[in-house]
């Protein structure tokens, strides 16, 4: 995954968008994320973390496995989880063989 483009705001805030470089074991669909966060840091893994979470997009969901508060959730329940309302998110990539599989782990404010 790597970074497609960054924005800065004005309040010092910036917009991440990552594409994911390995669109051929995804079945041809390119992957999007589009992060807005106080803190965004990427490790020599490729796992992200992130605090401050104002704003999260995902397409090609298809292959990813997305956990919130331990519980593993589907799309809706994803897709309704407020950004204001998440504390961080661990994002792992798995690059095995012929399999490439991600999760992300979303850790909600208590």
């Amino acid at each position: 995954m790597e970074v497609a483009r960054k924005l800065s705001l004005n309040g010092g805030s910036n917009i991440y968008l990552y594409k994911n470089t390995n669109s051929d074991r995804s079945g041809g669909k390119p992957q999007m994320m589009e992060l807005e966060a106080d803190y965004i840091k990427r490790d020599a893994n490729g796992t992200l973390s992130l605090n401050g979470v104002k704003k999260l997009k995902m397409n090609g969901w298809d292959d990813t496995q997305v956990f919130i508060d331990g519980k593993e959730v589907s799309k809706g329940e994803f897709e309704a989880l407020k950004p204001e309302n998440i504390s961080s998110i661990t994002i792992n990539k798995d690059n095995g063989l012929n399999t490439r599989r991600s999760e992300m782990r979303i850790q909600t404010k208590k």
